[in-house]
């Protein structure tokens, strides 16, 4: 215990980031009434368009009820290798396996407040030492 207490202590500034960065997001959303603290949505023009249907298809993908080479609801049957390429190869995807397929929503929020928080991350690691 005193290691982890310890660890956190000599890279505060690390934690304090992400930590901030969080509160901000939540606060932002509070703020402007924005789901789940509002009837606003964040999803606009591809968002509500695009994203929600790939990321549901990779979720399938991985529960094993899609097929990544072919993909019959996308232009009456096409390839889904330039889909996949281009929007759905973020690692941070499988936490869309946590929530059921009527929920993905929330599971792009979670993704927006964690990806936003590891570029808050990334930029305390690159001031801190540069």
């Amino acid at each position: 215990m005193k290691k982890i207490y310890s660890y956190i202590k000599s890279n505060y500034e690390y934690f304090l980031s992400i930590i901030i960065s969080i509160l901000a997001i939540i606060s932002i959303f509070a703020f402007n009434k924005i789901y789940p603290f509002g009837n606003m949505i964040i999803f606009n023009n591809d968002m509500s368009a695009q994203y929600p249907y790939f990321l549901g298809y990779i979720r399938n993908i991985f529960l094993g009820n899609a097929s990544p080479f072919y993909n019959f609801a996308m232009n009456l049957g096409s390839n889904a290798y330039g889909l996949i390429s281009y929007y759905l190869t973020s690692p941070f995807n499988f936490i869309l396996l946590l929530f059921k397929e009527a929920n993905i929503s929330e599971g792009i929020l979670v993704l927006i407040i964690i990806k936003l928080s590891l570029c808050s991350l990334t930029m305390s690691v690159f001031l801190k030492n540069h």
